[in-house]
């Protein structure tokens, strides 16, 4: 998955192998880990797991984005 903060130039980039990050792309990288991705991990669980209707659901207490016990 690409960074889905990234702008449509720096995705081209990501696929152009001969240009490397740019700071900007670093700063986005680190906030989609620290602030987006727990959110998006527990919505894509949670779509999945409701799909699917043998997983448990993940609850917002699940910081680990792994499964509840």
């Amino acid at each position: 998955m690409i960074n889905p903060l990234y702008s449509e130039q720096e995705v081209r980039r990501v696929f152009n192998r001969a240009q490397a990050t740019t700071s900007a792309m670093e700063e986005k990288d680190e906030l989609w880990r620290s602030e987006c991705r727990p959110e998006f991990v527990r919505a894509l669980q949670a779509r999945v797991a409701a799909r699917d209707g043998d997983l448990p659901m993940p609850t917002s207490d699940d910081e680990s984005g792994g499964e509840s016990v």
